[in-house]
């Protein structure tokens, strides 16, 4: 199948010849139902969620969080965390 490889180390290559991981593709993807991500997530670029995120654990982010319409938390190691909207609300 074309731009379809799959190696005899059972690595799968979709758009590479040459997958160092268990499955990786190179260009876009499109999941219209589930996708469960068992360990731990890691994003270089951005994410958009459409409708909802459930997260039962922890979250990471480095340089802060923003959650819209008008919600976004800060950290900063030599202040702790920070909610900038929560100070603006307190001054209105």
């Amino acid at each position: 199948i074309q731009g379809l490889t799959v190696l005899d180390s059972g690595n799968v290559g979709v758009g590479t010849t040459s997958p160092d991981y268990t499955f990786k593709t190179i260009g876009s993807g499109f999941i219209s139902s589930f996708l469960g991500v068992g360990a731990s997530l890691n994003v270089t670029g951005n994410v958009g969620v459409g409708t909802s995120l459930t997260v039962t654990d922890v979250i990471s982010a480095g340089n802060g969080l923003k959650i819209f319409p008008k919600f976004y938390v800060r950290y900063r190691p030599a202040r702790g965390w920070r909610f900038p909207q929560e100070e603006a609300d307190k001054r209105t």
